[in-house]
């Protein structure tokens, strides 16, 4: 039973690293910047300790489900959305410059 356990959770382990890496390659493909997508990728991946923290340390939460793993696919969802609005944002900003110039 526990080498079939293993190999579940590999498989897991890969199919999450497989989204991120494509979450990763869409972030570089839409800024067109290695270095934004890997610091924004890197900034959503360091939301899991925080939260983490805050939910066993603060508010006592000692039990783990395993629904929780599907914390890591909103968390990117919503941290690669937050990049996309912060750089078209930002695009359209430079946009509307030009019309003053």
């Amino acid at each position: 039973l526990v080498p079939f356990l293993q190999g579940v959770i590999f498989n897991d382990v890969r199919f999450a690293g497989g989204s991120v890496l494509f979450v990763l390659i869409y972030i570089v493909m839409h800024t067109r910047s290695l270095f934004l997508g890997v610091v924004c990728l890197v900034g959503v991946v360091l939301c899991f300790p925080v939260a983490a923290f805050w939910s066993i340390v603060v508010f006592n939460v000692k039990f783990f489900d395993p629904m929780n793993i599907f914390l890591l696919f909103i968390l990117l969802g919503l941290g690669a959305d937050g990049v996309f609005i912060v750089h078209d944002t930002w695009e359209q900003s430079r946009e509307g410059l030009r019309i003053w110039e």
